[in-house]
């Protein structure tokens, strides 16, 4: 019989880590089928720890464990690897690619930390990195997106957490 830490820590270190193994890059090109099947391995990860039922509800047991769902997970790691991306200006050639709205208006405006969407004439562009990374990143409160790296992954943590699904 395994405790409820090992059992933790062994759903953390061989499901989890595989489900956010390159989720950033992954899951705006999952079809919903796709996604809800990540979410089930997620879900069924939870009622191994909670020693739940098949049927049985998991919402609290998620918040007990303080897991965030995949949408959340990539959402959290996307926001944390733009924040990254903008405060390093590493890689070069990714950090090019975003446009804040300071830079295209020479006016000092309410949102300037804000980051452009840039212009697509399809809906396959909403797949691309550009496109998802600003949307992310745009989502978040203005106040945490001057905090320090730490600061700021507890913040969207506790941000997203606050907002479960």
């Amino acid at each position: 019989v395994l405790s409820y830490i090992l059992k933790k820590m062994l759903c953390e270190s061989l499901v989890i880590s595989k489900l956010t193994y390159c989720l950033i890059l992954y899951y705006p090109c999952l079809d919903q089928a796709t996604a809800f099947r990540l979410q089930m391995v997620q879900n069924t990860c939870c009622r191994l720890i909670a020693n739940l039922r098949k049927f049985d509800h998991i919402s609290s047991s998620f918040r007990n464990l303080k897991w965030l769902n995949v949408k959340q997970l990539y959402m959290y790691h996307m926001s944390c690897f733009v924040q990254r991306l903008i405060r390093n200006k590493e890689p070069l050639y990714l950090y090019h690619k975003l446009m804040f709205r300071a830079d295209i208006r020479q006016r000092n405006l309410r949102h300037s930390c804000m980051l452009t969407v840039p212009q697509h004439k399809t809906s396959l562009f909403k797949r691309c990195f550009t496109y998802s990374c600003v949307k992310v990143f745009n989502s978040l409160p203005e106040s945490c997106k001057s905090l320090p790296s730490k600061k700021f992954k507890r913040f969207v943590k506790e941000y997203l957490l606050s907002r479960h699904e």
